[in-house]
């Protein structure tokens, strides 16, 4: 996912992550639908892009306030997970967040946190595809699963969120 992987470190460590990003970070319920409660201009969620890359499927989508992004995320799903649960590459506009908390079997491990900046690949892909990017950004991952067949989900903090 990214190749500067010494970054990623669990929340409680990242004495450095903005104290008004700290929640956001750690949110352990469903991100889309606190940044659903967040929207004053209506939540939208665009697909960035959906595509099989190598041995994956990726999926990149921005939710927004109106139009203004606020967060990306990556889902990674490797095949045997999609052979098993084919739902995750037919999402379309629909979160994921809003379907994962409902499949049996879904569980999530401990996040790690990292500051992304200018040559990480996350932030790059930000930079090029949804909005100009000055400075860092804050992103989180963690590894899911629905039982025994997982996948890796990123969410990065774009700075119109707090």
């Amino acid at each position: 996912m990214n190749g500067n992987s010494g970054k990623w470190q669990p929340l409680a460590s990242r004495t450095d992550a903005p104290e008004a990003l700290r929640s956001w970070l750690g949110e352990t319920g469903s991100l889309t639908a606190r940044v659903r409660s967040r929207c004053v201009r209506g939540f939208s969620l665009r697909v960035i892009e959906e595509v099989q890359e190598g041995a994956a499927h990726r999926r990149d989508i921005v939710m927004c306030d109106g139009d203004a992004p606020l967060v990306f995320a990556r889902t990674l799903v490797p095949m045997d997970t999609l052979a098993a649960h084919p739902w995750l590459a037919e999402l379309g506009e629909q979160p994921l967040g809003s379907r994962m908390y409902e499949e049996p079997g879904f569980h999530r491990e401990a996040f790690e946190v990292a500051r992304l900046v200018a040559g990480d690949e996350l932030h790059d892909f930000i930079h090029a595809h949804i909005m100009p990017l000055a400075g860092p950004v804050w992103a989180r991952r963690a590894r899911a699963a629905f039982f025994e067949h997982g996948f890796e989900i990123s969410e990065c903090f774009l700075p119109g969120l707090i």
